[in-house]
């Protein structure tokens, strides 16, 4: 039901007590706002030009019509008011007027630029949602008091006839709205109307309308994803022929989508015509639009399988055609075998046909729930008094709303569920009595909220030949290898490039057999009046290399697919002229895109020359053609950035087919470095449809639950890993953010031991399959005795990765990319590093052989993950490097970030070592010289380890912090990383280079200068070299460290030339991994499914 329990919750239970069935609201229907739509600029700047809340928009739905008395009611009642007004005036197909006919004589030089009165579609969410707009006189459809309340706009209630005089008691009730009263014959009056809006749009009524509606649409939007969270499988969705049932349906198909959903929205071609162009781009692999075709009756063609304009005599044949496409439906359901249909209360019949093929169906109300109550006690209960006072109407009223044609939908169907599009914030008594009525569950869904190209020597002639042309100056004209002209329509395209005027390649073929010399099949003297503006090939011609060149502006394509996206692929703009098979489609598609006009034909699908030539001009030299070609240029980059996405849209379906049984339990290492893409890679596959638990000690999940938006608070679940009590180990140091280094190996030994609690957490949660971390191989061991398959992820990079591994393995021999060379002080480190902990290069091949996820890129690691593989024969997964979200609410920092807004672009220099590693006193001392040596502005995240904590003061130099003035900050304690290297003042980062660390530098585009400690960060530093991101601070042959040479590096990349190449270099690398980053995902998501997928069989 479309409709909330805030709103209607009395009405909803009454609905569920009287009919005993499952009510469910869906939310209120609303529109997306569209801001880009050209045809309606000059009367959204004249509306620009009007004081705040000082206009009434007046309106009154698609199919609604005022009779001559009612509409110079109106006319005259707008007049007498004074107030700026937008209004309406539709008139029934067929039945098209003059305006200014139809308006009282003289109406519109009379109200001048007070007003403007259109008889056309106007963007109405887009004026509600205008500052100037300050009340809406309609006609109380639910679709449209539901948008006037989600743009916080009071409504001046004129219903007529149906459900429209309760939807008005009902927002009357609610206090958002002041109704026109009608006398005794049900008749308006000017005056009447006219001192309503004055008090709506200047009087005290307004203020207090004005401040319930705004209250109530944030109640409702802040509500808004839960209810809808409350809808259910995958479906198709059945929608009545009605704009305003199409809207509701389209509103919540756009919700479910965002939940993983894959939906079929099936309606008539006309229709679905409108609908196409209200679908953004990125629902095109989850919102599929399915035609039903009605059967052919004389008195019905197709332009009226809607109700669109549709003539009030021909609603019942509508109804009837519709019905009579019970065998059409019944074909589509067999061939899609979705998992439930969603139908709408008006087709009940479609709830039949899906019971026949075992398919369940839930129907959807999209109106209110004050609507449905009613409805029901019209039908079920007409002696009875309706509850709610508020909702009263009059008996002409009440016959208007033909309720006996609901007679039998009411409470039809074996589920006893029923969606309502509203909520909860202005429905809840209804929703409740909806329920109470029909004791079914009602759920509210919440309203709904509307390559290379080689030369070729045969080519040349032709190609010189462009290169004498203007940019965007010439057309290519080809209509494929298997499409051929008519004599007829050659000729029209041959005048249409004449009568143009612009420079043109033409490349005309012909069936084999039917070979014609050109001159012959083109009109005569043809060739000789274009001369040099054109050629004319009946041979093959290089399109990539024609679409690629700067001279070329437009393409005449028929739009076959690959022409196309060649097309698209190269940045010019199509003038379609499909033929047959998916051309017409294809042709469809890319006008919806904005990259192409189509050629207009006539009723018997001829083409004309005039058309032809006018809408070249218009591409090639016109207007249509600048917006046209940024447009394609700009579709252009992102089908680039994405390339590798078209292969994975087939495998996301699978992905969100399989929501809800892709249990993951995620097992981090208990340090922040690991934790931290842990839980990147969580909200990834939760926003692909994994349920994710993500399992720590409780420690760590007090700093992680602050770290995971509330968008996932159903989608990802943190579990509690108790540790065994150990003395040296109290539960604080259960982490090693701080933890003493010599307790590190107790750390990893008291994991060890929890392999118990780690094995009962498996046992209650049963996932389908776990990732754990590489540090933890004892975890997939523990996962096998219970048969769930589990895959390793390495949370460093792949250079590091096959150095440790040819290190342990391949003693002796030199690793085979120069780029990562370390001096033997480091190579010591890794000895001892392997010495102390011989389990440690186990680790590296222990566990499931055929897969292993990678915190990294091909773009920035191809070779090393490629070494990887060569090195261990496993399957690596990059699954993209980590990277952090950007909080930008955090009030504790504001003191700091502040400070940071007085400093010049890139000229301050972040410095952090992490949450685990220690300056000694000695390099803490040359840091510091080397911050003041340099002069550059800088912030400095000074830490300590837990249990030694000192004054900075007399942990720095003496006098540091005077000396350094307002020049520096040094703090001892959390700092905002993600948000200072997003700072334009941030210009350098000098890091430890721990993964993650090096990643969200090149993430937010910041320089590095390496000062690597030991572990991996000493080769993720050759890597960020190797990359051209970052520069190394030289040590000396002890490991030493020195001011000078700290503060020369820093000089170097803030304020010199090295800084200004390094930071183009990173801005590059952090476009192409964000480009890149839910390509690399949704492989890793597929990988992951297959594994769950193995987990479900097995069980």
């Amino acid at each position: 039901m479309c409709t909330s329990r805030i709103i209607e919750a009395k009405y909803i239970d009454y609905c569920t007590e009287f009919l005993n069935l499952k009510v469910i609201p869906v939310g209120p229907p609303v529109q997306d706002l569209i801001t880009n739509d050209a045809d309606n600029k000059e009367l959204i700047d004249w509306l620009g030009t009007k004081d705040e809340n000082s206009t009434v928009y007046v309106s009154f739905g698609s199919e609604y019509f005022l009779s001559k008395e009612d509409m110079e009611e109106v006319a005259f009642a707008l007049e007498l008011s004074n107030v700026n007004f937008i209004w309406i005036t539709r008139f029934p197909k067929g039945e098209e007027r003059n305006l200014e006919d139809a308006l009282p004589k003289g109406f519109l030089e009379r109200i001048g630029e007070r007003g403007r009165v259109l008889d056309k579609f106007t963007p109405q969410p887009r004026i509600l949602n205008h500052p100037s707009t300050g009340g809406f006189i309609s006609h109380c459809g639910w679709n449209s008091v539901m948008e006037s309340i989600d743009f916080g706009v009071p409504i001046i209630a004129m219903p007529m006839h149906l459900e429209q005089p309760m939807n008005a008691r009902l927002i009357v009730e609610l206090g958002v709205a002041v109704e026109i009263v009608r006398d005794d014959n049900g008749k308006i009056h000017r005056e009447e109307i006219a001192e309503i809006l004055k008090g709506v749009v200047t009087g005290e009524t307004g203020r207090k309308l004005r401040a319930k509606v705004i209250e109530i649409s944030n109640n409702l939007k802040s509500i808004r994803d839960e209810e809808m969270d409350a809808a259910a499988e995958e479906l198709i969705q059945l929608c009545r022929n009605t704009y305003g049932h199409i809207s509701p349906f389209l509103n919540v198909a756009k919700k479910l989508a965002d939940r993983g959903f894959l939906i079929y929205l099936c309606s008539t071609p006309i229709n679905l015509k409108s609908t196409i162009e209200k679908i953004p781009e990125k629902y095109a692999d989850s919102i599929h639009l399915i035609e039903l075709h009605l059967p052919e009756l004389p008195e019905l063609p197709p332009h009226y399988h809607t109700t669109n304009g549709l003539p009030l005599h021909l609603n019942h044949t509508l109804h009837k055609a519709l019905e009579m496409s019970k065998p059409n439906f019944a074909k589509i359901l067999q061939n899609l075998k979705p998992d439930l249909v969603i139908y709408d209360m008006l087709q009940q019949w479609a709830e039949h046909v899906a019971s026949e093929q075992n398919i369940p169906a839930v129907k959807l109300i999209t109106f209110g729930a004050a609507v449905f109550s009613y409805l029901f006690y019209l039908v079920k209960k007409p002696e009875a008094v309706f509850p709610f006072p508020a909702i009263n109407l009059s008996k002409n009223e009440q016959e208007k709303m033909y309720a006996n044609d609901f007679e039998d939908r009411l409470v039809d169907g074996n589920i006893q569920i029923m969606l309502i599009s509203t909520s909860r914030t202005i429905e809840a008594k209804y929703i409740d009595h909806c329920t109470e009525l029909i004791n079914w569950k009602v759920v509210p869904v919440g309203p709904p909220v509307q390559d290379p190209i080689t030369n070729n020597a045969d080519d040349k002639e032709l190609m010189q030949w462009l290169g004498t042309k203007d940019v965007n100056s010439t057309v290519f004209v080809s209509f494929g290898s298997e499409y051929f002209l008519s004599k007829e329509d050659m000729e029209e395209v041959a005048f249409g490039l004449e009568l143009s005027n612009v420079n043109f390649i033409w490349v005309a073929r012909f069936p084999k057999g039917e070979d014609q010399n050109l001159e012959d099949a083109l009109p005569k003297g043809f060739l000789e009046r274009i001369g040099e503006r054109g050629r004319v090939l009946d041979k093959f011609a290089p399109q990539p290399r024609i679409l690629n060149h700067l001279s070329t502006g437009g393409f005449i394509s028929h739009c076959g697919w690959n022409s196309v996206m060649e097309s698209v692929d190269f940045g010019v703009p199509i003038i379609a002229m499909p033929m047959q098979y998916d051309q017409p489609s294809n042709a469809r598609l890319i006008v919806e895109l904005g990259v192409a006009v189509e050629i207009v034909r006539d009723d018997d699908g001829k083409i004309h020359r005039g058309e032809i030539a006018e809408t070249l001009k218009d591409v090639i030299i016109g207007k249509k053609g600048k917006i046209l070609r940024g447009k394609v240029r700009d579709l252009s980059k992102k089908l680039k950035s994405i390339r590798g996405e078209e292969m994975d849209a087939a495998a996301e379906v699978l992905i969100q087919l399989c929501k809800k049984s892709n249990g993951v339990l995620m097992f981090p290492w208990l340090a922040y470095g690991h934790i931290s893409p842990f839980l990147n890679i969580a909200k990834q596959l939760a926003d692909r449809g994994f349920l994710i638990y993500l399992c720590s000690t409780r420690i760590n999940l007090e700093s992680i639950i602050k770290k995971i938006p509330e968008k996932y608070a159903d989608s990802i679940h943190l579990i509690e890993l108790q540790l065994p009590e150990l003395p040296e180990l109290p539960p604080h140091y259960h982490t090693t953010n701080g933890l003493p280094p010599h307790l590190n190996p107790t750390l990893h030994k008291a994991l060890k031991m929890s392999k118990p609690n780690f094995s009962r957490i498996l046992q209650n949660l049963k996932p389908d399959l776990l990732i754990y971390d590489v540090l933890q191989p004892w975890a997939e061991h523990v996962a096998n005795e219970q048969n769930i398959p589990a895959g390793k992820l390495l949370t460093s990079c792949a250079a590091v990765f096959s150095y440790f591994f040819s290190f342990r393995k391949n003693p002796g021999v030199e690793f085979p990319f120069p780029a990562i060379h370390l001096p033997e002080v480091e190579k010591v480190k890794i000895r001892e590093i392997l010495a102390k902990e011989p389990e440690e290069g186990g680790r590296l091949d222990e566990g499931n052989k055929q897969m292993m996820l990678m915190c990294t890129s091909r773009t920035i690691e191809a070779k090393y993950i490629d070494y990887c593989t060569e090195l261990c024969n496993w399957k690596v997964v990059p699954v993209g490097p980590p990277f952090q979200d950007l909080i930008t609410n955090d009030a504790d920092n504001k003191e700091l970030i502040d400070w940071l807004g007085t400093k010049h672009e890139n000229s301050t220099v972040f410095v952090s070592f992490g949450s685990e590693y220690f300056l000694s006193k000695e390099d803490m001392e040359e840091v510091a010289f080397a911050l003041e040596l340099s002069n550059v502005n800088f912030i400095w995240v000074a830490r300590f380890p837990k249990g030694e904590e000192r004054n900075l003061e007399d942990a720095l130099p003496k006098g540091f912090l005077e000396r350094i003035g307002e020049r520096g900050r040094v703090l001892d304690k959390f700092a905002p990383q993600p948000r200072i290297l997003n700072h334009p003042s941030t210009g350098g980062f000098i890091s430890h280079c721990g993964w993650n660390s090096a990643m969200e530098s090149i993430d937010f585009g910041v320089p590095i200068i390496a000062m690597p400690i030991h572990n991996d960060q000493p080769i993720n530093a050759k890597l960020m070299v190797e990359l051209g991101v970052a520069v190394e601070i030289v040590r000396d042959d002890d490991g030493k460290i020195h001011r000078g040479e700290i503060a020369e590096t820093l000089k170097s990349v803030v304020t010199g030339e090295t800084g200004e190449i390094l930071r183009a270099k990173v801005r590059e690398i952090s476009k192409n991994l964000k480009s890149i980053r839910d390509e690399e995902m949704d492989a890793v998501a597929e990988e992951l499914i297959q594994l769950c997928r193995n987990s479900n069989k097995s069980k």
